[in-house]
Order: C-alpha cells, then sequence, then structure tokens
C-alpha cells in the first residue's frame, strides 16, 4: 500500500476498487460466514445468543455517533473536491482555485478529533453501564463474573475502536476508498486468524472478544498511517490557527443521528424485542436470520456506497446527470446480488445449516424468512434513495425515520401481546415502512433527477 498525496485524490472510482469494495464489505459485514460455521458448531444455543446480545448492544454506537460521521465524511469530499467554504445545509458552489483550502481541512480535522475523543468517552461509559444493566436482566442466572469480565473488555475495545474511525472517515472523504479498503481487509484477516486459533483452542467468547481488540488495534496504526500523505500533513501543520466549524458540522450532524435512531429502532430493536418476550433459543435463531440478511443487504449496497464521496463531489460540480447514472447502476446490481442471495437462502438455507455447517441453531420458519425478505427489499430501495437525497448535505427524511422507527417498536409489541408470536418482528417493521418511507424517498429521488435523459447505465 503505497503513500498518497493531495494530488493524488480522485473521486473517479475503478473497477478494481469497486472489486475490492465488495471484498471489504464482505469482510466487514459478512465474515460472519466464514466464522458461522465454527461457532455454530462450537457454540451451544445460549452461548451463541449471548453474543448476539453483545452485537446488538454494541450497535447502538451509531447512535452514540449521532450522524458526526456522515457529516465530517461529506465536508471533507466538498473540500477535496474544491470547496472554499462549508455551509450548514447543501453544498457550496464556491470553489477555491488552489484545488484545496488547508485552513478549511486544518478547521474540519482539529474539529473531527474533538467530536471523536468525546464521543468514544461517551460510548465507554453508556455501554458499561446501560449495556451491563440490560444483559443481567436477560441473561439472568446466566450473567456469571466470566460474561461480566468479556462483556466489560468487549465495551472497550469499541470505544477504543470508534475514537480511531476518524482515520477511515477522512480516507473515505478523500474518495480513496482503495486504501480504506486494504485497511479494512488487513484488520478482518487478522481478526479472522485471531478468532480460529482461540476458537479451534476452545477459548469460546473470549476468542471473539480478543478478535475485536485485535482487529482495532490494527485499524488504528495503519489508519494513522495513511489517512493524510506528508505534503497535507506538513501543509496543515504549516497553519498556525483554525476556525471552530463545529456548529456547521452539528447542524446536520444532529438530523443525520436522530434519523439514525429511527434506523437503529428498525434494524436492531428486533434482538432487543427478541431477548425480552422470547426464548434464547428464538433470540439465537432471529439472530442468525438477521445477520444473514444484514449481510446481503449490505453487499448488495457495495457499489452505491462505494460512490458516495464522488456524489458528494458532483453535487458541488452540479452534475446530477452523473448522480443518476451511478444512481440507477446501483439499483439493478444491487437487486440483482439481493436476489441471488437470497433464492439460496430460501431453497438451501436450513440444509447447508444442518448437512454442511452441522449447526446447533438453525432459520426460523419460511414466513418469518418470507416476510423478511421483503422488509429488506423494502429498505434496499427507499434506503439508498435516502442516502442519495443525503449526499447533498440535507436531510429531509428525519421526521419520517422517528415515526417509521417508534411505530415499528410499538407494532410489533402490539403483535407480540395479540398472540402473533415470532412473526410479529418482521410484521412490525413492514407495517410501519410500507405506508410511507418505502415510495416516498424512491419518488423523491426521481423527481430530483427525472428532467435530465439519456442516461448511459
Amino acid at each position: 500500500m503505497r503513500h498518497i498525496s493531495a494530488k493524488d485524490t480522485n473521486f473517479d472510482v475503478s473497477r478494481s476498487t469497486i472489486f475490492l469494495s465488495y471484498i471489504t464489505q464482505f469482510l466487514n459485514y459478512g465474515i460472519a460466514i466464514f466464522v458461522l460455521p465454527l461457532i455454530l458448531v462450537k457454540f451451544e444455543s445460549d452461548e451463541l445468543a449471548i453474543w448476539y446480545l453483545f452485537l446488538s448492544i454494541t450497535s447502538l454506537v451509531s447512535l452514540i455517533d449521532f450522524g458526526f460521521s456522515v457529516s465530517i465524511e461529506r465536508n471533507v469530499s466538498f473540500i477535496f473536491g474544491g470547496a472554499n467554504e462549508l455551509i450548514k445545509e447543501g453544498c457550496s458552489l464556491n470553489v477555491t482555485k488552489e484545488g484545496i483550502n488547508y485552513y478549511l481541512l486544518k478547521s474540519l480535522l482539529n474539529s473531527a478529533t474533538k467530536i471523536y475523543r468525546y464521543i468514544g468517552l461517551s460510548i465507554l461509559v453508556l455501554l458499561l453501564v446501560f449495556g451491563t444493566l440490560y444483559l443481567k436482566k436477560v441473561l439472568s442466572d446466566k450473567f456469571t463474573p466470566q460474561i461480566i469480565y468479556l462483556w466489560i473488555i468487549y465495551a472497550t475495545s469499541i470505544a477504543f475502536n470508534f475514537y480511531y474511525n476518524y482515520f477511515l472517515v477522512v480516507l473515505k472523504g478523500r474518495g480513496l476508498i482503495q486504501h480504506n479498503n486494504y485497511i479494512i481487509i488487513v484488520s478482518k484477516l487478522l481478526y479472522l486468524a485471531t478468532l480460529y486459533i482461540l476458537l479451534i483452542n476452545n477459548y469460546g467468547l473470549v476468542a471473539l472478544v480478543m478478535a475485536n481488540i485485535v482487529s482495532s488495534l490494527s485499524v488504528r496504526i495503519l489508519g494513522k498511517i495513511y489517512y493524510l500523505d506528508q505534503n497535507t500533513k506538513r501543509r496543515i501543520n504549516e497553519i498556525k490557527q483554525s476556525s471552530n466549524i463545529f456548529p456547521v458540522i452539528w447542524y446536520n450532524a444532529k438530523k443525520f443521528g436522530m434519523s439514525r435512531l429511527g434506523v437503529f429502532l428498525v434494524s436492531q430493536s428486533g434482538i432487543f424485542i427478541c431477548g425480552l418476550y422470547f426464548s434464547l433459543q428464538d433470540v439465537a435463531e432471529i439472530g442468525l436470520l438477521l445477520q444473514i440478511f444484514s449481510i446481503t443487504q449490505v453487499l448488495a449496497r457495495v457499489y452505491f456506497t462505494a460512490h458516495i464521496p464522488k456524489i458528494s463531489s458532483l453535487w458541488v460540480k452540479n452534475d446530477k446527470v452523473g448522480i443518476k447514472n451511478i444512481f440507477l447502476r446501483s439499483q439493478i446490481i444491487g437487486y440483482l446480488f439481493y436476489f441471488i442471495i437470497i433464492s439460496v437462502l430460501l431453497w438451501k438455507g436450513n440444509y447447508i445449516l444442518n448437512e454442511i455447517i452441522k449447526s446447533k441453531t438453525v432459520l426460523p420458519s419460511n414466513i418469518i424468512i418470507i416476510l423478511y425478505c421483503f422488509f429488506y427489499f423494502m429498505e434496499i430501495t427507499h434506503g439508498n434513495s435516502a442516502s442519495l437525497l443525503a449526499t447533498e448535505n440535507k436531510v429531509p427524511f428525519l421526521k419520517a425515520s422517528l415515526i417509521s422507527g417508534a411505530a415499528s417498536v410499538i407494532l410489533t409489541i402490539i403483535f407480540i401481546y395479540n398472540g402473533f408470536g415470532l412473526i410479529s418482528l418482521p410484521l412490525g417493521l413492514i407495517a410501519a415502512q410500507l405506508p410511507y418511507n418505502s415510495w416516498k424517498w424512491p419518488y423523491e429521488v426521481y423527481k430530483k433527477l427525472r428532467v435530465y435523459q439519456n442516461v448511459n447505465c
């Protein structure tokens, strides 16, 4: 991995970068595919359920981030795209002739460092306090001293990893997707190596916690080396003063953060609710299914997410034709990936688990799987649409996200109390999204880009 300079910043995404992005996201989110066979053989259902509870609690990190990562990444893209100023909403067409406004860049990086430091500490405190209380309630007599110690270590590594995540945010904002991919690939391979060695030697949950620590350390070391080139660091250090641009970052970050609360309620509340109303065996089955769907959704959206920095830079140039081209390709490629993977899941999912992997945990009933299939199809459709609107540094979906998130939780609990059982989980999600989000944001994207014709897909 060679060193990079500011002049290397290029928001065009090559085919090799796209290919590497699929590998990266597969490792980043789909790493479970490599470890699940061994985990499913080594872990009893109770142990697997505990691990899924760990993951669900730490998913709260995305809420505590409060949209800062998205806002900072987008503003980095604006600066390296030539923006001479950062504004609270939308993107300025005031472009510098020098390419990069280093004073503006230093101001942004200084603010980002402080933000990540404070959030990292907040994550640690909240996970240790509220996460511990939740685990104690759900696990009851299974909340042993060993589980407590493992949880403390794991929560600490999550906070540590978040603090140094700003290295990757800057890399992605610069459009250096390939270098970001290299770092993630290395960290995940180290995660896999550590995990396999410890699991084979029967370390159980300890293996998962230690693997996470090793992965976090590698991101910190490699990220610090590559997130800025030497010339950019030198130019920044020559500037003795900087401005406080926190108000600019915060203006839309708070909106992204609140909208993420809605996304969290939709995507992660299932395991929390399942843990409160159903058995650990049910938690393990639903957790396994949601993990597979989460992996599938991420892979289906790789092409789009890899192009987000480029889309942000195209807004600076007001190139809506280019944006439309990227978006249409993203949707077509995403749907193909999704339906191929889902077809395999429906056709041979439990056969693979039972006969090939010899898993101690299987998938829930087919009706639950089919309902989740429909829900995640909606998520890919309106999720990409909402994300496209957000690349313009606007958050029109805040109110809808919060309402649908709250509605999904309320409806799910209502269905449970009316005897729908596990089917309540996907049914509540669909009932909350279908009336508005599922059609509103695709329609808004259509209105924004429909006047541009002759799109080359």
